[in-house]
């Protein structure tokens, strides 16, 4: 009975996860409930064997701790909302709660890359269903679903389908045809959002893990003429959802075409961008704070100061609203914490390391990805979920010397 229990827990996990892209923190919120009651469950059970320590838990603990001291003695400046360094400190705290659930669930769940090789693509493709329910719907062209912005769906879809590669080689062919399928659908996403940089990661994403399937391809033969047909099919793609996108409004064309235009006319003026607009104002904060920050609770109020605009920004970029945050501090200790996933890079992981790594890490060259607790939780769960398989293959090494 117990087995089962847990079976139908994890099962719940994986799928959970698939939704996330699309439900975002209610899918995320449900993972860790079920995460809470497989542990609770398990009791004492838990500590046999004694959970590991490892680096990449090292360094995701290292963040959530220095964030939270960040929003505790960094006082939120006059003018700034009252409720931000609150939420901060309530977010913090339990993400740091949340790294020691986590850590006795993978202790006793160390394969559970197998419930998300099963359950998760099936979420997926929940996921994407209802992100077109949207973008055909109410919310039209730059759909987002129940996340807060237009870009969280697919920049998780993203990363999610590329996790769902991990073992590729040794799934059955129906398997394989369906991460296949996901793929298409991750640049699907990417038109619903109208995401012009998170389609060019998709695109890089989509060449290096294609490149590495036919590379590990056991026993395979002509990789330069496959990897020839490799760079055609995605081209082909891309062509597909131009198309796709002419039909549908041209939205996405219209961002492109755009940003190119007034490249060429006006080069990178913030004139053009506002993008480049607060980019320049997030540069402005760092040096007056420099080299310890200003606190993260007071990133909105400073770059709003600045631009004076009627709405608040975040530096939109990753590693300055790090700078923004804590200085050289922040900037070391954001860029040790997604440094976590490179554990992947090895070993048959190495479409998690895509994922985990390359996907936010280029996303946090436009956008302020981890300045989102859900972004920060659902990132420390993914590495530690996928970690438990590394852990294994540790202990297997082990025993056969």
């Amino acid at each position: 009975m117990s087995d089962r229990v847990q079976t139908t827990l994890r099962a719940g996990i994986a799928l959970s996860l698939g939704l996330v892209p699309v439900v975002h923190l209610v899918a995320l919120q449900l993972a860790t409930v079920l995460i809470l009651i497989s542990v609770i469950w398990r009791g004492k059970g838990n500590f046999i064997p004694r959970p590991k320590l490892i680096w990449p838990y090292v360094l995701l603990a290292q963040f959530a701790l220095y964030f939270t001291l960040n929003a505790l003695l960094y006082p939120s400046m006059e003018g700034n909302m009252r409720h931000f360094q609150r939420i901060a400190l309530e977010s913090w705290s339990i993400t740091l709660v949340g790294l020691v659930l986590m850590w006795l669930f993978v202790n006793k769940n160390r394969d559970f890359i197998t419930d998300i090789q099963r359950w998760m693509p099936l979420g997926l493709l929940m996921s994407f269903m209802i992100m077109s329910v949207f973008f055909f719907g109410a919310q039209g062209s730059r759909a987002q679903a129940f996340a807060n912005t237009a870009l969280v769906p697919p920049v998780w879809f993203l990363c999610l389908t590329l996790i769902s590669f991990c073992n590729f080689h040794n799934m059955q062919r129906h398997a394989q045809l369906l991460r296949g399928a996901l793929l298409i659908l991750a640049a699907v996403m990417a038109l619903y959002s109208g995401g012009r940089m998170v389609l060019v990661i998709w695109f890089l994403c989509s060449a290096a893990l294609g490149a590495y399937l036919i590379i590990t391809r056991p026993n395979g033969r002509r990789p330069l003429r496959d990897l020839g047909g490799l760079a055609l099919g995605l081209i082909a793609v891309l062509a597909l959802l131009y198309f796709a996108d002419a039909v549908m409004g041209g939205t996405l064309d219209m961002r492109m075409r755009y940003t190119i235009e007034h490249i060429r006319k006006d080069g990178l003026s913030s004139t053009a961008f506002l993008r480049f607009e607060i980019w320049a104002a997030a540069r402005d904060v760092i040096i007056a704070h420099w080299p310890m920050g200003a606190g993260q609770v007071n990133e909105r109020l400073l770059i709003h100061e600045i631009i004076e605009r009627d709405w608040w920004f975040r530096a939109h970029q990753t590693y300055m609203s790090y700078m923004i945050a804590g200085g050289v501090i922040g900037l070391i200790s954001g860029l040790l914490f997604q440094a976590s996933a490179l554990w992947f890079c090895t070993h048959r992981l190495f479409p998690a390391a895509l994922g985990l790594f390359f996907v936010p890490a280029l996303s946090g060259l436009t956008d302020s990805i981890f300045q989102s607790f859900f972004s920060v939780q659902l990132y420390m769960l993914l590495v530690f979920l996928l970690s438990g398989m590394l852990l294994s293959d540790r202990q297997e090494n082990t025993s056969a010397r």
